[in-house]
């Protein structure tokens, strides 16, 4: 059986250079890309008040995909803030949606960060590294892509390349 990939977007702009490298990656591997800012989602809220919001019905359709890739721009060194409501929001899945959260052990976790230099810092993926632990997902990794130009420079062409060899081996296990 073929594993579903499913590349969640949280950049501000659909048109930008994150949804760039996002369709480089998608050219040289199927996947299909949910846009965070296409959904409602509210911060989290401890008594789980979220009033006509859409993040269970995005998680009830990234519940068939085995392996999330996470792509975000880089916004003062860290995830954009879209992205992180998004974690935020996967603590529901602990006290609320325990069996979703059971369907979550196995799948994998990537990452794909984005911005006009080739510097992003570690802790960047920290955030990403240490959600997919505590869910039990296994973690890909993750890379940077870069452009000041939206064109594609010979290191992010390599780096797309080598990121879509590390999720081929994993599809293969």
């Amino acid at each position: 059986m073929k594993s579903k990939i499913a590349l969640l977007q949280g950049s501000a702009r659909k048109d930008g250079d994150t949804n760039f490298f996002s369709q480089q990656l998608s050219r040289r591997i199927s996947l299909e890309t949910f846009h965070l800012r296409d959904y409602d989602i509210s911060h989290y809220d401890y008594n789980h008040q979220y009033p006509g919001e859409d993040f269970l019905k995005l998680i009830h359709k990234l519940r068939s995909y085995d392996i999330w890739i996470i792509a975000s721009p880089v916004y003062w060194y860290s995830l954009s803030g879209r992205t992180k409501v998004f974690l935020d929001r996967l603590t529901d899945l602990l006290e609320l949606h325990r069996e979703i959260r059971e369907e979550l052990r196995g799948k994998s976790l990537a990452a794909l960060s984005v911005s006009k230099n080739d510097d992003v810092p570690s802790s960047f993926y920290d955030p990403l590294i240490l959600t997919a632990k505590y869910l039990g997902m296994s973690y890909i990794g993750g890379i940077h892509a870069f452009s000041s130009d939206r064109s594609l420079n010979a290191v992010s062409i390599k780096r797309l390349d080598n990121f879509v060899q590390n999720i081929n081996k994993k599809i293969q296990l």
